[in-house]
């Protein structure tokens, strides 16, 4: 076999990558001897048969011409590889999208009735107990802790301040909101009097909208405010108040501002689809009174938790774990 002139030549000593290549892509021409049936060496064969001169093989090799030549034959040898690896990697990738899709189907054939989910929301929230809503990616992206004002206890404001960990807020409905004649923050503060405040109140959140507070507030039988005992005071009577159809006056009577609790206006889900109108569509659903409150739930990051971080605690602490999509009609 090393006494053919071919296998003297250049490109006939093969390194471990081209052989690996060729062999993988069976270049092999069968009207040629298995010493010269690769492709790169039926080439140089190939050459000496037009050249027709008696020349050494390592001569006519030494051409520019050829070299040039083989050079672009080799490229071409590249691209071929690369195409093939491509329509592999394609092919990979079109079998894990079969299996994702596969999965995604079973997993919903598997999964009970979204309003099974509701169901167990508002059944939730009737008991006294924590619902996690989570509004969804296209806003906040952010998990809340709802519970019933009415409902509050210390242990439960406690728990929301430590496992949550964010602002504690009390939701109100938009027609009782008018009944005490609470106003937007941002609409307080837009007087010309307001000074600085009122060129800060005119811009929007991040996410699009004007945000949804409006004062905050204390009972009158509490001290600072702000322990567990005393902000679960100041829900809790404020539930009763909504729950009676209390009005301004006895509101005025009974709470002072500015306090520790603050008020949240819901503007309806046509409006606006924060945390505050879903967690007030919630107890509409619930058909209790338009009265939530609401704490977000932060993460260890420094950031506000995940989706997955609220989902893991609702399923480690038993909670129900709402989508907020599920209540306005946007579920996908």
């Amino acid at each position: 076999m090393n006494s053919s002139p071919l296998l003297q030549l250049p490109c006939m000593q093969h390194s471990e990558r081209n052989i690996e290549r060729r062999e993988k892509h069976h270049y092999r021409n069968p009207e040629y001897p298995a010493e010269c049936g690769y492709q790169e060496s039926y080439y140089v064969y190939r050459h000496l048969q037009y050249s027709k001169c008696t020349q050494k093989p390592e001569q006519h090799y030494a051409d520019a011409a050829v070299q040039k030549e083989r050079r672009e034959f080799l490229e071409e040898l590249e691209k071929q590889d690369e195409h093939y690896e491509g329509k592999e990697k394609r092919k990979q990738n079109a079998k894990a999208h079969k299996v994702i899709w596969v999965v995604r189907v079973l997993i919903v054939m598997s999964r009970p009735n979204l309003m099974d989910f509701i169901h167990d929301a508002t059944r939730a929230l009737k008991n006294g107990e924590i619902v996690i809503l989570h509004d969804g990616k296209g806003r906040e992206n952010e998990a809340d802790m709802l519970l019933l004002a009415e409902k509050a206890t210390p242990a439960l404001v406690r728990r929301m301040r430590k496992d949550a960990g964010g602002l504690i807020c009390l939701a109100v409905e938009p027609k009782f909101s008018k009944k005490l004649g609470l106003k937007f923050a941002n609409e307080m503060l837009s007087h010309r009097k307001s000074g600085v405040a009122c060129r800060m109140c005119k811009l929007k959140m991040p996410y699009g909208d004007h945000p949804a507070f409006s004062i905050s507030i204390n009972h009158l039988s509490t001290f600072t405010g702000i322990s567990d005992n005393d902000r679960a005071k100041t829900i809790s009577e404020f539930g009763k108040l909504v729950k009676r159809n209390g009005g301004a006056k006895e509101f005025q009577k009974n709470f002072r501002a500015v306090g520790h609790v603050f008020l949240l206006v819901g503007r309806g889900l046509k409006t606006r689809r924060g945390h505050t109108e879903l967690s007030l569509e919630l107890a509409r659903r619930a058909k209790t009174t338009g009265a939530i409150v609401l704490c977000e739930m932060l993460s260890d990051t420094g950031k506000a938790a995940s989706r997955e971080e609220a989902e893991k605690y609702a399923a480690k602490n038993n909670l129900v774990f709402i989508d907020g999509r599920q209540l306005h009609g946007g579920f996908e």
